[in-house]
């Protein structure tokens, strides 16, 4: 699960909207939107959090705004990935960093669903039970917006949105079916979990509707 934080006072809605807004001033990594591109493992090495993404050959390397690409070399072990100086060595859970000349004993992350959909560009996540859906809205005016329906049996994609005009959230179709995503600043308890939030989400597909809680992911 997790690390829940401390509520803060519920938004206003104009607040909300400009919050919606101003999440596309955060920086966000590339997305594929055909899903070819495999996810990025996020790993600890010293006080730097890297993102690893292992493609046929490579990995790519994200520290905060800086990127490197490095090329699969023979290992003896494990997966070895380097040019020049600089490398990068991964064996299970654990990995061995050389960037600048400076070296670092790295460790996988747990899995963190909400950290990795702020690595995927999301501004706002948001969950539902029963059947259990998810739904990811990136940052703009125009933003994309993911849901993921019967416990990720079904995934449409909205790219890009529009804003509603009578509330906080986006709207779109897909191959004719009408989705929306709406927010308001509620308090929610996730009925599955427990866990607390600080907005609910209402989403709208087709003919069903379906509540759940969200928040935003943009610091």
């Amino acid at each position: 699960m997790p690390t829940i934080r401390p509520l803060r006072a519920p938004l206003p809605a104009s607040a909300l909207a400009v919050a919606l807004a101003l999440a596309g001033c955060a920086v966000q990594p590339e997305r594929q939107v055909d899903g070819a591109d495999p996810e990025p493992q996020a790993f600890r090495c010293g006080d730097d959090r890297v993102l690893a993404r292992f493609r046929p050959g490579e990995v790519e390397l994200r520290i905060a705004d800086r990127t490197w690409v490095l090329p699969a070399v023979v290992a003896a072990s494990g997966a070895r990935y380097a040019q020049g100086a600089d490398e990068f060595w991964s064996r299970g859970s654990e990995a061995r960093l050389r960037l600048d000349g400076v070296s670092s004993e790295c460790r996988l992350e747990a899995v963190d669903p909400w950290r990795q959909a702020q690595d995927r560009g999301a501004a706002f996540r948001a969950v539902g039970q029963e059947p259990g859906w998810v739904a990811e809205l990136g940052p703009g005016p125009a933003a994309w917006l993911e849901v993921q329906l019967d416990y990720g049996a079904r995934t449409l994609r909205i790219e890009p949105t529009r804003r509603l005009a009578d509330a906080a959230g986006v709207a779109g179709d897909s191959g004719g079916e009408a989705v929306e995503l709406r927010i308001s600043p509620e308090p929610c308890t996730d009925v599955m979990s427990g866990e607390a939030f600080e907005m609910t989400a209402r989403l709208r597909v087709g003919a069903r509707s379906l509540a759940g809680c969200g928040r935003f992911l943009a610091d």
